[in-house]
């Protein structure tokens, strides 16, 4: 032992802690003589059978003198007695030790009560814990399943529309990472967006169902009536072998079909670059023979069209009019109508700036120039169609967006 057992494991500042060890019993005669006697030994025998004076002490002429113990220190008195010791065990005989109940059949039957009283009480607590651990990670689970993780390089497609009872509702299709199909609803009367898959959890597989491409392109329609409040929902997207499938629904919230009367069902096959455009008008009584149009870009980067009337089914054009220079690979494409009455589109291409394109059944494609200003080859395009008239189409004010992609800034052109 090195130092001082204290409040640190060193010697104490400022004190000099030594260690002290006592001397082992030395060997030999005990120091006591008649130790083995029963009877108690004088005080002065001991005195005198120990005392340096005694005659067992050799002469010596160089022994230094000794002086009488009694001279040395101050009189003792004693009566010569040694207390009796008495052998006891203190544990049992103090007065103050504990008396030990007797354990009696009453006792085990309470302390086994207690027992069985703690073990259910474990048990309980052990039974909420997991209960409630249950629920909490149940809850976890859920909302992990529920949240919808959107891939980075989406594709978008939208449609707004006014019911009949004045709601108005906004819907925003996109591709999760899983290549899933979802929808985000905004709805007028709650101020609420609602985020849901357009293939249900449970849904049964469906003949045919086409396997999504991931990063497919988008593009989406309605089609009806104002005064019957009756729409048709449209949405075009792409399979894994770039094949136009379409979903068509009267019902928004169940899109998930493919026996729908007129959809596109992989007719036709676009260049895996190709974006999509579609056309559907919302009307009165009066709208075009076309019900569904939707506008593509083929492997020779030309850009072709395919609509559907009930009474022909779908009918393809190629682009005949000529454009210098052409569409760039993987031009973007937006879709404007022009007069509800006529059933003409103008279709907006990139070949370095917006260029505007004419389609009508009856005429076909017409080459209607390009608008000011250029724009990047990989920029996004969309249109804006302002002082909408029912009857021509002279009143109407045309603005095409386009993306900036190098500055994350966008343009806007007459």
């Amino acid at each position: 032992m090195d130092g001082a057992k204290g409040g640190s494991d060193g010697p104490v500042s400022g004190y000099g802690w030594q260690n002290h060890h006592r001397s082992a019993v030395p060997a030999g005669p005990h120091p006591f003589p008649h130790a083995d006697s029963d009877k108690p030994l004088p005080y002065n025998s001991v005195k005198e059978a120990n005392s340096p004076t005694s005659a067992a002490v050799p002469d010596h002429e160089n022994y230094p003198e000794v002086y009488n113990i009694s001279e040395v220190y101050p009189e003792v008195v004693r009566d010569g007695t040694l207390p009796e010791a008495v052998v006891s065990n203190p544990a049992h005989s103090s007065k103050e030790a504990l008396e030990v109940p007797e354990f009696t059949e009453e006792t085990r039957l309470r302390r086994n009560r207690l027992r069985i009283s703690i073990l259910i009480a474990l048990l309980v607590v052990v039974l909420i814990i997991a209960i409630v651990g249950g629920i909490v990670g149940s809850g976890v689970a859920s909302r992990r399943q529920s949240t919808t993780e959107i891939l980075d390089t989406t594709a978008l497609a939208s449609v707004s529309y006014k019911r009949a009872d004045g709601v108005s509702q906004y819907r925003v299709y996109f591709q999760t990472t899983e290549g899933e199909l979802c929808q985000s609803v905004w709805d007028s009367e709650t101020g609420k967006w609602t985020v849901s898959p357009l293939r249900k959890a449970n849904a049964a597989n469906i003949t045919g169902e086409p396997e999504v491409k991931l990063g497919t392109p988008l593009a989406a329609h309605i089609y009806g009536s104002i005064s019957s409040d009756e729409y048709e929902y449209h949405l075009f997207f792409l399979d894994i072998n770039n094949k136009i499938f379409e979903l068509v629904s009267h019902d928004p919230d169940d899109m998930w079909k493919f026996s729908a009367q007129g959809a596109l069902k992989g007719n036709y096959t676009a260049a895996s670059f190709s974006s999509l455009a579609s056309y559907g008008r919302q009307c009165g009584e009066n709208c075009g023979n076309a019900s569904s149009v939707v506008v593509w870009q083929n492997d020779d980067d030309k850009i072709m069209l395919a609509g559907y009337e009930a009474s022909h089914g779908w009918a393809s054009f190629s682009m005949n009019a000529s454009i210098v220079p052409p569409p760039v690979h993987g031009t973007s494409i937006t879709i404007l109508s022009l007069g509800a009455n006529e059933g003409v589109m103008s279709i907006y291409v990139n070949n370095g700036s917006p260029t505007q394109l004419h389609f009508n059944i009856t005429d076909g494609w017409t080459l209607d120039g390009s608008l000011s200003g250029s724009i990047d080859p990989d920029a996004a395009l969309t249109g804006l169609i302002t002082n909408y008239d029912n009857a021509t189409a002279e009143t109407a004010d045309v603005k095409i967006i386009a993306t900036k992609p190098e500055s994350s800034a966008i343009s806007i052109h007459p």
